[in-house]
């Protein structure tokens, strides 16, 4: 075996080491928005529960929002089936404003379904499950009822596959066998 193969071989491994190492942060999935910014910090309040239609299907493509009449946060339901909100104790305590459970209340559109709002449980710290059946619209066929229940792929989040990092990394090989050749 040549030096140059050697190299060449050495310095892809330690790309695709490289690839492999940073994909647990790049798979996240949003998941890290939702975790304590420190070591130290904790959940201040967080809202997540399961968004399903009538017949039980898990619903996907859903806008969700909270509220108490002054401000509103919206996001999107991070998988099929479920959602769970950004830390909205910090957001309201970050405003200089006391956090009133009472106010809050929360608010989920799917399309093809009617828009259905929940009152929060009472409590203003902690992380709580709110659960939503959103009715179907008579006669409107939801998109996202067809691609919650048609593709089974959904349920795994993006991101997850090994062979999105495959691609990444034989780029990388290729990059730098042909830069050690040079």
């Amino acid at each position: 075996m040549s030096h140059t193969l050697r190299l060449t071989a050495l310095t892809g491994l330690v790309a695709c080491a490289l690839v492999v190492s940073f994909a647990g942060s790049a798979s996240a999935n949003g998941s890290a928005f939702f975790k304590p910014a420190g070591s130290n910090e904790k959940v201040d309040l967080v809202y997540f529960g399961k968004i399903k239609g009538t017949r039980g299907q898990n619903l996907d493509f859903v806008e969700c929002e909270i509220s108490d009449g002054v401000f509103e946060v919206r996001w999107e339901n991070d998988r099929p089936g479920h959602y769970r909100s950004p830390d909205i104790g910090k957001f309201i305590k970050g405003y200089g404003a006391p956090v009133d459970p009472k106010a809050l209340f929360i608010t989920c559109f799917a399309d093809g379904h009617e828009v259905v709002s929940q009152r929060v449980p009472r409590r203003a710290q902690g992380i709580h499950q709110v659960d939503f059946v959103l009715p179907s619209v008579p006669g409107k066929v939801s998109f996202t009822d067809v691609l919650a229940e048609t593709d089974p792929t959904r349920e795994q989040a993006p991101g997850h596959s090994g062979l999105m990092w495959m691609v990444p990394g034989l780029l990388a090989f290729v990059a730098i066998g042909a830069a050690v050749r040079k």
